[in-house]
């Protein structure tokens, strides 16, 4: 389970980057030294009364594969849980929303898990802190 953090629209450089470190960092030991061809990222947007939840990849040269956006969401008003699956397939240099929802609550109410299924392995899209 991943508590979400902010990330500003679009993603920069720099975090696109710590992304991918951390993306390969989850794959396995191995894989934190040899870079992988995208990055990923959840995106929360405090709009007020409503919290905008929005997973995106970017890709450095083609991949395809399958992802998974769980989010649950705890209040005192109640509890709350959607998943979201499907498959990708980006060309490089494509940068793409993968899910979307928008849900009425405060952002430190949400605990999100993105995973992507690439290459014959399962990584999780890590949060950061900005």
């Amino acid at each position: 389970m991943t508590k979400l953090s902010l990330f500003p629209h679009p993603i920069p450089a720099a975090a696109a980057l710590l992304v991918a470190l951390g993306v390969a960092a989850a794959a396995s030991p191995k894989a934190a030294t040899t870079p992988l061809p995208m990055s990923c990222a959840v995106e929360m947007h405090d709009t007020g009364r409503m919290v905008e939840i929005t997973a995106r990849l970017a890709a450095e040269e083609d991949i395809e594969g399958t992802y998974s956006l769980e989010i649950r969401k705890t209040s005192r008003g109640g509890s709350a849980n959607i998943r979201q699956v499907g498959a990708f397939a980006l060309e490089a240099g494509e940068d793409v929303t993968l899910g979307r929802s928008m849900m009425s609550g405060d952002p430190e109410d949400f605990d999100i898990d993105f995973t992507l299924d690439w290459n014959g392995m399962t990584l999780t899209c890590p949060s950061i802190d900005l």
